[in-house]
């Protein structure tokens, strides 16, 4: 009597996956994908250059192609705060804060954007955008 072995084999998907976010949820780290899902996080030396995602991620992916959009990359925030009424903070590298409106936070953007480097707002850490058509600096 012949034994005969049957090959095994094994398919195996990969998808790769880009984080852009790190996320605290339930007292549990997740990655923020492009796509907006969430992955386990690993930590490792690579991690500390993600910015991190306080409050809700709702509408995150979406604000976040926005930024992409206007050419506010990733690696210029720290930190992103999400509030319940809908709209975001961004806490920068340069630890200045823009607080910005829930809808046309685009033009705020684009603002900040012109005014960055400008010595004249070397002094301010906020700047507030909430109101429309006015920027309040602190």
């Amino acid at each position: 009597m012949k034994k005969f072995e049957l090959a095994k084999r094994v398919k195996m998907k990969i998808f790769e996956k880009k984080p852009v976010a790190i996320h605290v949820k339930n007292n549990k780290k997740f990655y923020i994908v492009e796509e907006g899902h969430l992955i386990d996080f690993v930590d490792n030396e690579d991690s500390s250059r993600f910015p991190v995602v306080f409050g809700k991620i709702i509408n995150f992916n979406l604000f976040f192609n926005e930024l992409k959009k206007n050419n506010f990359y990733n690696n210029q925030i720290k930190s992103f705060h999400y509030y319940e009424i809908g709209r975001w903070d961004l806490t920068l590298k340069n630890n200045r804060t823009l607080k910005l409106p829930k809808f046309k936070y685009q033009e705020a953007l684009k603002n900040y954007d012109k005014i960055k480097n400008n010595k004249s707002f070397d002094k301010y850490k906020t700047f507030d955008y909430r109101i429309k058509d006015q920027l309040i600096l602190k």
